[in-house]
Order: C-alpha cells, then sequence, then structure tokens
C-alpha cells in the first residue's frame, strides 16, 4: 500500500491508495450465486459451454437446466455427427461444422 499526500491548496490530505493491479470485490453487493430459475427473463438467454457426458463431444447448458449435446459418430454412424438437446429432439449430420451450425440454430429456438 502508498501512502500519499494529497494537497489541493486548501488542505492537505494523507491517504492510503491500494495497488492499482488489484481489484477488490465491491462491498455493497452480495457474492455471485447461481440460481436456477424457470421464468422467462427476455429473449437473450445465457447458454455456456459445460463438462461433458459420456460419449458427448460438446455440451451447452443454460442457467435454467435445457441442454444441446454433439456426440461423434461410431460404428455405421462414423464420420457423422449426432446433435441432441434437452426436448428430445435428435439429428445426425455430416460435418462438425454443420452440427456447431444446427447447435447455434436449436439454442435459439428452446
Amino acid at each position: 500500500m502508498e501512502h500519499w499526500l494529497i494537497d489541493d491548496g486548501t488542505a492537505s490530505i494523507q491517504c492510503d491508495l491500494s495497488d492499482p493491479r488489484i481489484k477488490r470485490p465491491r462491498r455493497d453487493t452480495p457474492p455471485f450465486a447461481l440460481r436456477a430459475r424457470r421464468e422467462s427473463t427476455g429473449r437473450h438467454v445465457i447458454w455456456g459451454l459445460v463438462p461433458v457426458r459420456a460419449g458427448e463431444s460438446c455440451r451447452w447448458q443454460s442457467w435454467d437446466g435445457r441442454w444441446v449435446s454433439l456426440t461423434l459418430g461410431i460404428g455405421p454412424d462414423f464420420g457423422r455427427v449426432l446433435i441432441i438437446d434437452s426436448t428430445g429432439r435428435r439429428e445426425f449430420v455430416s460435418s462438425y461444422e454443420d452440427a456447431l451450425a444446427l447447435a447455434k440454430k436449436w439454442r435459439g429456438d428452446l
């Protein structure tokens, strides 16, 4: 912590200034806590990548539990990608790029 003497011509004040490289949390707000809510808050829904489940390549989940996942095909479906969402939709596509585009569309639809 640095000590500074501030002099504006009418008064002198000694104050402590914190290191500007360190940001302290605001004390007037409670710490962030995730809360699952089922009601709609508008058109914008925040989706985030979350840890995958067995067999998945990637998985997005929204704050209210809805999800979309991509799974690489095996066996006769090798080279294809399966997209699944929390409503039960399932679709195979021929490329990973197409799967990403469809998953993005489905996240907007949910």
